[in-house]
């Protein structure tokens, strides 16, 4: 079995799994309430019926035994003894397919950040072609830190890269996000040609302009090895836009300094209600570069926890 060969089976598995995994747990998810009401205009419900049945609608009237709910199939009166849950969304996320989950992964692209932050008290877990498993938390909504390390078979844990990932939210908004923050690495007992290798890592500043469902992403990184910062920044551009409910379109293109090629990425992002899985491939492209297809693949694994 060839390299892509594998890497769409691996990535096939993931997207069942976590589609599996959504639909065992979305109650526990998206329940805000058993209670019944009339919700505001702003706000829809989704009627959750005992035989397994589910209609998108509001509910107009409350009796002892009954609702009144009105939906675009018309307005029916159900029995409160036939009801399951009632789940309250707001109106922009009903679609004609259902209601469409926030997406889980939006503080990412591939590897950088887009300038979203976590909310207060929510986080993931994350891996990286599962050898660079890492995890992150908000303190607040415009403070997150996160923390990983190599698993490299057949090193030792004395061996193992390890890195932390410090990010503050200068101004965090639905459409409008910037933020700053960085990346410090070390890789302890590793050397090139007999020197050990540096503390290293990036300092960046990043923002991305859209709403989470289709925004575009800027920002600058400048790199550094110990005490010594290049003068250059890498410059990102990326973005990611949806395409179904369990679907987005993501690319990362990065331009370093002193390089004469771009590294682009292009690629889907499989997601659940809390987690998703990334299938993309990167390749080089430049004036002595020859790019090939599809490219690189690039694999990574969210899941998202509050």
């Amino acid at each position: 079995m060839n390299r892509n060969r594998s890497t769409f089976v691996a990535g096939s598995f993931c997207v069942i799994m976590l589609l599996a995994f959504e639909n065992s747990h979305s109650q526990e998810i998206y329940r805000d309430s058993l209670e019944i009401m009339i919700p505001d205009s702003s706000h829809v419900q989704i009627l959750k019926l005992k035989d397994g049945s589910e209609i998108i609608g509001r509910t107009v009237e409350i009796t002892e035994s009954e609702i009144v709910f009105q939906s675009n199939l018309g307005t029916s009166r159900v029995s409160k003894a036939e009801i399951q849950e009632i789940v309250v969304i707001e109106t922009k996320a009903a679609r004609p397919g259902g209601y469409w989950f926030p997406n889980p992964n939006v503080t990412r692209l591939y590897f950088a950040p887009t300038g979203r932050l976590p909310k207060k008290g929510h986080g993931y877990f994350s891996t990286y072609y599962l050898f660079f498993p890492g995890i992150t938390g908000a303190f607040s909504d415009r403070v997150s830190v996160g923390a990983g390390f190599s698993l490299f078979p057949g090193v030792g844990l004395e061996r193992q890269a390890f890195y932390v990932t410090p990010e503050i939210g200068l101004y965090q908004s639905e459409r409008n996000n910037v933020a700053v923050g960085g990346i410090i690495a070390s890789a302890p007992g590793w050397d090139i040609d007999d020197d050990d290798i540096p503390t290293f890592g990036a300092l960046y500043a990043i923002g991305c302009y859209g709403p989470p469902d289709a925004s575009l992403t800027g920002g600058l990184a400048f790199a550094f090895a110990n005490d010594e910062f290049e003068e250059r920044p890498a410059i990102l551009l990326g973005g990611q836009g949806r395409l179904s409910r369990h679907v987005s379109f993501v690319s990362e293109n990065w331009k370093f300094p002193g390089a004469d090629f771009v590294l682009m990425s292009y690629g889907l992002r499989f997601f659940g209600a809390r987690m998703s899985f990334d299938l993309g491939f990167f390749s080089a492209w430049g004036n002595n570069t020859d790019m090939f297809f599809p490219g690189i693949p690039w694999v990574d694994f969210v899941y998202n926890f509050q």
